[in-house]
């Protein structure tokens, strides 16, 4: 009996992704914070995750592009404002106080594009963070949080890679939100890597 050859898989998501502006503020926060054997992010991958789709198949990745394809969206302003910790999983995070309902939106064309995909996607509600920290066991801020402001105009089918020296993550095409001529801006911002 012999067996079967599986298919190569891709370990993807749907992310906001930072310009460097934007990044710079989100360091500044994690400088600001004293976080007991913390493990920092590191700066090139820090993101919002929107919506993650785990290991897919090439076939299943083109579903999704066409999905992010079809989304027009509109650019919404966002405030970063709220520190926040989960204690049993270690992470500290950077979230914000009010959700814009173009970024709910977002999320939610998102999620009812993929369902027909055929993808078992995690059903947990979006919590709008960007992950400063891992590993955390106590966290304090050092100074008053200064706000971190976002315009965002864009978002991203970002790839996964772990290796022994960590995540490394790849943008592989975004699309402008309320953009006019509906196109993939395929790896606009090259790769970054976690060590």
């Amino acid at each position: 009996m012999r067996g079967y050859i599986r298919a190569p898989t891709q370990r993807l998501f749907f992310a906001l992704w930072p310009s460097e502006e934007v990044r710079s503020g989100l360091v500044e926060v994690m400088a600001s914070l004293h976080a007991r054997r913390a493990k920092p992010v590191a700066a090139e991958n820090l993101h919002i995750t929107l919506l993650f789709l785990g290991s897919v198949t090439a076939q299943t990745r083109i579903c999704a592009e066409k999905v992010g394809e079809g989304i027009a969206g509109h650019p919404f302003e966002l405030r970063l404002d709220q520190i926040g910790f989960w204690p049993k999983s270690g992470i500290v995070w950077l979230g914000a106080r009010e959700l814009p309902e173009s970024l709910a939106a977002l999320v939610r064309d998102l999620h009812l594009g993929v369902a027909g995909c055929g993808i078992d996607f995690d059903a947990r509600p979006f919590k709008l963070h960007v992950t400063l920290m891992r590993k955390a066991l106590v966290v304090r801020r050092e100074r008053p949080l200064a706000a971190v402001a976002w315009r965002v105009e864009d978002f991203a089918l970002v790839e996964s890679k772990t290796t022994s020296d960590g995540s490394h993550y790849q943008l592989l095409t975004s699309w402008r939100l309320g953009a006019a001529s509906r196109g993939a801006q395929a790896g606009l911002r090259g790769s970054s890597s976690n060590p």
